[in-house]
């Protein structure tokens, strides 16, 4: 019998805001299939938040002298902390990271938005914590 699910999830920090929320219908007698699809829908809206809250902090809300970036490309610091965050996550090496940021974003690390990578990083912290599957996160069929 299918019924819905909703999850919703908000975060603020540095007075700037942002919130997400999936409605989903779900047929799921197994409570491993409800667990995983609750997971991956709170850690898309987790992904989804960081992102949009790394885009409110550098497209208006702070100035473009304090960040630096102005809508560019990703900070040597993001791009430092994402590899260290990928090194810390088993089976996610350098072209595993370049195959993730195309299939979450059609284009190579290097080419992100400052505000992608800051998606990019809250996606590592899920699958690094457990919240999301690597396998599912890269589209690995059987996942």
């Amino acid at each position: 019998m299918p019924f819905t699910v909703t999850v919703n999830l908000s975060k603020s920090t540095d007075s700037v805001g942002a919130s997400c929320g999936i409605q989903f219908e779900l047929d799921a007698d197994d409570a491993d299939v409800f667990q995983r699809h609750v997971q991956k829908a709170y850690a898309a809206c987790s992904q989804a938040v960081d992102a949009e809250l790394v885009r409110r902090r550098t497209d208006g809300t702070t100035s473009a002298a304090s960040n630096g970036r102005n809508g560019r490309g990703p900070s040597a610091k993001q791009l430092e902390y994402i590899r260290g965050l990928a090194g810390q996550i088993a089976r996610l090496d350098a072209q595993r990271l370049e195959f993730l940021a195309h299939q979450i974003y059609a284009k190579p690390l290097a080419a992100l938005t400052g505000s992608e990578a800051g998606g990019l990083i809250g996606t590592l912290k899920a699958i690094k914590c457990g919240r999301l599957d690597l396998d599912e996160a890269l589209g690995v069929a059987g996942a």
